[in-house]
């Protein structure tokens, strides 16, 4: 065996350890190298820029109040904090304020407060609610500190990257000298100093920042979403943790992608005492759970830690199957220890004259082995097991133990800056009231149901099961429907509750998990973009002709000065379709208000699956901002919409309609999502029924509102008698009607007008409005729209005319209708119909080359388009859709290729799922690229096979290479790490002027002697308890 005496080796290994202890001997030595070597801690800086006196809270939560707590105190006041902050229970809010007294006479630095009851995590709470400071470090209440302790522990923080930094411990004995149970605590402690130091030297990771004493910066601590996690997390849903504090905090660390760190040596290394009693065993099984219900969460739950700290990850693994070499390895330590020739000479001297109570220690250590193996085992399966267990008083169980509603087990989110970490609130501007009401909304409401937004983004798309559930046809809609139905434009709402159920209870499905975390991540960067913008028309620089900023305003896309007449007389504008008009992005209207429905279309969607509060109050104040603060609001009217210059007196035609068309119902779709939320009031409801009632006045008797009506639809009049009208006229038949269609009936749905929502699901005879009406003047015989594929870019407006449909469709189902699917034009050619349409897409998609007779531009592009098409459709109608064998066989002649999607792998996600769904056969490229993406953010898996090896050295084998591979990754990570800080040091020392000789930011020191008779020093070590 390998015993460590002044570093100075004395070896003794026997060749007969066998794989197992080879395998063990490895990494043992190579992490003692590493310890040895390779790691160094960070000195403070010359000019730093974190101050113990003034950036640094000290929170201590307790329920004892003996004198090791008074010895303890004041060694920190020692180094000179800005505040101490002491977190007890009534009880002993008494003592402990004489302590503090005594301690600190004036009062200035020391402060108690107390918690209604005794739970660590609920204290750490009330302490970090009180903190002022960048910086708060936890310490236990017996944990003695150096003076030079927060100086050096800050260092590290100078890195903005660092959230979190650990220190190295020695254990000091309760009485004179050490009992047993403190000898076998300070063998773990010396064992735990050499591998988080090795893990942060190769990556960066460490197991855990022990809550002994840990610092953290006080932004991720004050953040909403971790203290609700923090308090109420659960094993299995169902056992509320009351120890493991920081297991969670380092879990939390790493999946937020900050940085941790551990300072070694002598300047910040700090004394504890441990049970001096059968206790310690007590304490060990706390540990050990607290090991095995965090570390399964990291590995394999989480699996941040793969990405950012490989080889740390690796070495949790590797905790997993020590109870198997635990009782191979004391089996061969056992024999070994009664052969002198290996360990006699080299140890027994010094040993028996330095501390001879040491001699005990080497037999005691094998028996605690083997005990600690099987020990783990019983842990494993005693998990369920929460309490603190060597604390009276410590556990009360009569916290609220409530289940959460999302994900308490991990929180894959991340910050968008690590820099900027904001606590969620709710917004408090508030519009004025108002009384005014009109005949086209609903007098009185008293809680908003909105109407909801476009086709879901595809992150949510790829939930499951979310295609597969059948819609059946509702009962009726009634007057008040709107309330109780939750009428979406796209998606159903029950289905979308049904759905986020399911996440909840599955929350370790990894398709849950990683759609979670691209959605989290999506919504993460939006509300950062959101945040920044002011959602208003006022901001434009050009005015329309009415000269009022609050006039929504935008240029014909498709119009340009007449060329064939001199300047300046080119006027009025002519049509060049399909060349578009730079001058357009002149005016930022249409961009902005494109902005504002796709962000609250994002957020809403994640208040809803993530129940973050940000994002409600974020889609809130965008809304509010864009239509009812007096402020920047705009006037309800489109005058100026898609002007075409010196046309019509620069005023709006009906093509002007479809720039609000297009997205406003995602607006009522955002609100019907965060409906539940405290962010979006009943006054903002009254006022935005207001604006809504008014553009709707605006829509029925203004000549560009009427003009979009004529030869559909007679307004007039229609909202007091309720009746519908058929003008005679000419008829739009493009994409435009469509998309107005979808306007009217979404802002009916919003303001609760059932004729208004209704108007797409009757027959072509009563409405023009109608799905079957759009079916019979839109789609041919053969499945094309004539008055889009005469168009340039053809396969675009014909899906994006199709879109419009099944966003029609969609509606019509969440008001209770039954879907379209089934209905054949006048012709009664089968290709006249939704489905025909779609088929007749297929050819050009699968194979541009295919001889499609229409213009096809940026097919690349469009594919991600026709993707989420198919998914809507087959998410509306299951049964009759698109199951055709005409749809099968276009797939079996034009299959996909991979080059086609790597635009949006996203996209190819939820199309292979559909058209698994549908049977479809997919080539094995798309699965293998597909499942590589899924896997790869989450382990790297190395399959080793020997025919005729032995398992045990298979399985050997396969651990040694995954921890090679799990190495160089975490090497390359930490070394692009270091580079990316050295970059920051520089600007720093450039600023500063720092000398040359100042710039050098490790601290080289000596070593400690590792002698297993240094109990003193409490670095106590054998080769036996080391390698295991």
């Amino acid at each position: 065996m390998l015993y460590l005496k002044n570093l100075n080796f004395a070896a003794g290994i026997p060749l007969e350890i066998g794989f197992v202890g080879i395998y063990r001997w490895f990494w043992y030595l190579f992490k003692l190298a590493i310890y040895l070597f390779v790691y160094k801690p960070i000195k403070p800086r010359c000019h730093p820029e974190l101050f113990p006196e003034k950036d640094v809270t000290i929170i201590v939560p307790t329920i004892d109040h003996g004198k090791e707590i008074e010895m303890a105190l004041m060694t920190w006041l020692a180094c000179q904090p800005a505040k101490i902050i002491i977190v007890t229970v009534e009880a002993s809010r008494q003592p402990l304020e004489l302590i503090a007294r005594r301690c600190d006479p004036q009062s200035q630095v020391v402060r108690v407060i107390t918690v209604p009851k005794a739970n660590k995590r609920l204290q750490m709470i009330a302490g970090i609610n009180e903190t002022k400071t960048n910086i708060i470090v936890f310490c236990d209440d017996d944990v003695l500190w150096p003076s030079t302790l927060l100086t050096w522990i800050l260092a590290p923080f100078e890195n903005p990257r660092v959230g979190g930094v650990g220190t190295s411990q020695v254990a000091i004995p309760l009485g004179k000298r050490f009992t047993i149970w403190e000898i076998l605590a300070a063998y773990r402690i010396s064992i735990r100093n050499v591998e988080i130091c090795a893990t942060t030297a190769i990556d960066g990771g460490v197991c855990c920042l022990s809550g002994r004493t840990a610092a953290y910066r006080s932004k991720i601590l004050k953040d909403s979403k971790f203290q609700h996690q923090f308090a109420n997390e659960f094993w299995v849903k169902k056992y509320h943790q009351h120890s493991g504090d920081d297991k969670f905090l380092t879990r939390w660390l790493h999946s937020h992608y900050w940085d941790t760190w551990i300072q070694a040596c002598p300047q910040v290394e700090i004394k504890s005492t441990f049970k001096d009693n059968y206790k310690f065993l007590l304490q060990l099984l706390r540990w050990t759970r607290n090991s095995w219900r965090s570390d399964l969460k990291s590995i394999f739950f989480e699996r941040q830690i793969w990405r950012r700290n490989p080889f740390t990850a690796y070495t949790m693994i590797d905790k997993f199957f020590n109870p198997i070499t635990l009782l191979v390895g004391p089996v061969t330590v056992f024999y070994y220890a009664f052969h002198p020739a290996n360990i006699g000479p080299n140890y027994s001297v010094e040993t028996v004259i330095g501390t001879p109570q040491d001699i005990i220690a080497i037999p005691v250590w094998l028996v605690f082995s083997w005990y600690f193996a099987i020990m783990k085992i019983y842990c494993l399966f005693t998990l369920r097991v929460t309490d603190w267990g060597t604390r009276a008083g410590a556990d009360d169980k009569n916290i609220p133990s409530r289940r959460p509603t999302t994900d308490n087990y991990m929180d894959l989110s991340r910050p968008t800056e690590l820099e900027e970490i904001t606590v969620p609130g709710v917004s408090t501007s508030e519009a004025s009231n108002s009384s005014t009401s009109s005949t086209w909304g609903r007098s009185t409401p008293s809680t908003f149901r909105g109407s909801q937004s476009t086709i879901l983004p595809l992150l949510v798309c790829s939930l499951l099961c979310f295609c597969a559930v059948p819609v059946s046809e509702a009962a009726t809609l009634q007057k008040t429907s709107f309330y109780t139905s939750n009428a979406l434009v796209q998606g159903n709402y029950q289905q979308m509750v049904n759905n986020r159920n399911y996440i909840n209870s599955n929350q370790y499905n990894k398709q849950v998990v990683f759609t979670l975390s691209k959605l989290r991540k999506e919504c993460d960067k939006t509300l950062q973009s959101s945040n920044e913008t002011t959602y208003s028309v006022t901001l434009k620089t050009k005015l329309p002709a009415s000269n009022d900023s609050k006039d929504y305003y935008s240029l014909a896309r498709y119009y340009f000065p007449d060329t064939s007449k001199p300047v300046p007389n080119d006027l009025p504008y002519v049509d060049l379709d399909p060349e578009v008009n730079p001058d357009i992005y002149t005016i930022q209207d249409h961009a902005l208000f494109g902005n504002l429905t796709k962000n609250v279309k994002i957020l809403s969607l994640g208040y809803f699956y993530l129940n973050t509060l940000a994002y409600a109050t974020e889609t809130a104040r965008a809304i509010r901002q864009w239509f009812i603060d007096p402020k920047y609001s705009l006037n309800p009217n489109l005058n100026y919409a898609q002007v075409r210059t010196n046309r019509n007196d620069n005023f709006s035609e009906s093509n002007g309609l479809l720039d609000f068309g297009l997205s406003m119902h995602q607006v009522f779709d955002a609100l019907i999502l965060i409906q539940d939320s405290s962010a979006w009031t009943e006054d903002d409801d009254i006022q935005l029924s207001v604006w809504m009632e008014n553009y709707m006045d605006w829509l029925t008797t203004s000549d560009i509102g009427t003009s979009a009506s004529k030869g559909h639809l007679a307004f007039y009049d229609m909202h007091k008698a309720n009746i519908l009208i058929i003008y005679e006229g000419e008829t739009l038949r493009n994409n435009h009607l469509t998309y107005h269609a979808i306007h009217l009936a979404s802002i009916g749905g919003y303001l609760g007008n059932t004729t208004l929502m209704e108007l797409p699901s009757l027959d072509s005879a009563s409405s023009n409005f109608s799905v079957y009406y759009l079916i019979d003047t839109q789609i041919s015989d053969n499945g094309s729209m004539p008055y889009e594929i005469l168009r340039h870019h053809a396969y675009h407006y014909q899906l994006f005319d199709l879109s419009a449909l099944l966003l029609l469709s969609q509606y019509i189902i969440s008001v209770g209708k039954s879907v379209p699917f089934s209905y054949i034009g006048s012709t009664g050619f089968p290709a006249q119909s939704i489905t025909g349409s779609i088929n007749y897409l297929f050819p050009p998609t699968y194979n541009p080359e295919s001889g499609w007779p229409h213009s096809i531009q940026a097919i690349s592009v469009e594919i991600p388009k026709f993707a989420r098409l198919l998914y809507t459709a087959h998410s509306l109608d299951l049964e009759k859709y698109p199951k055709s064998n005409w749809a099968l066989e276009q797939q079996n002649v034009y299959p996909p290729t991979p080059s086609m999607y790597n635009s949006s792998l996203v996209s190819i996600h939820s199309y292979i799922q559909i058209s698994k769904a549908l049977g479809v056969n997919l080539a094995a490229t798309h699965d293998i690229q597909l499942l590589w993406y899924d896997i790869t953010p989450y382990a790297v898996e190395i399959v080793w096979l020997s025919v005729a090896g032995d398992v045990i050295i298979s399985i050997i084998g396969v651990f040694m290479a995954v921890g090679v591979v799990a190495l160089a990754c975490g090497i390359m990570i930490n070394f692009r790490r270091k580079l990316e800080y050295q970059r920051v040091v520089a600007e720093k020392d450039k600023r500063c002027g720092t000398d040359k000789k100042e710039k050098n930011l490790m601290y080289n020191f000596e070593k400690s002697n590792f002698l297993i008779g240094d109990i003193s020093g409490g670095r106590l070590m054998t080769g036996s308890m080391l390698k295991i």
